[in-house]
């Protein structure tokens, strides 16, 4: 059997000045295909237009049933301690980092985890060109 079958993973999203982009950054999350336990983490970092609001009506209009986690930081501290911020709230041991301001295929998760899962690979990095 294969040991990374269904790996439970936390998504990962910094956020700073992304109030036009982060709605359909979240909503490319949460329209996954993948079927394992999945966590969505997103760290605000201080933004200073309305990301804040944004992710709140976002969550409340789209992620019933999922389990997501929603830190602000109460000054900018950088995307680096907003990773880490991330990460210590991560609830499974697998970590996938997505951006505040981009979107996903449907198939990115599972696709980026499928060496993972069939034992071909210890990590995975992705990026679109």
């Amino acid at each position: 059997m294969n040991e990374h079958a269904d790996i439970p993973l936390s998504m990962v999203m910094t956020c700073y000045n992304v109030e036009k982009y982060v709605k359909e950054a979240i909503l490319s999350c949460l329209r996954q295909d993948y079927t394992g336990p999945m966590q969505l983490v997103i760290v605000d970092d201080a933004s200073t237009d309305g990301t804040a609001a944004a992710i709140d009506q976002t969550l409340a209009e789209h992620a019933q049933g999922w389990d997501v986690t929603v830190l602000h930081h109460d000054k900018n501290k950088g995307v680096a301690t907003a990773t880490d911020t991330g990460w210590a709230a991560a609830k499974h041991p697998w970590i996938v980092m997505v951006d505040g301001d981009d979107t996903y295929p449907a198939e990115a998760v599972h696709e980026l985890l499928k060496p993972l899962r069939e034992n071909q690979a210890d990590m995975t990095i992705g990026d679109r060109l």
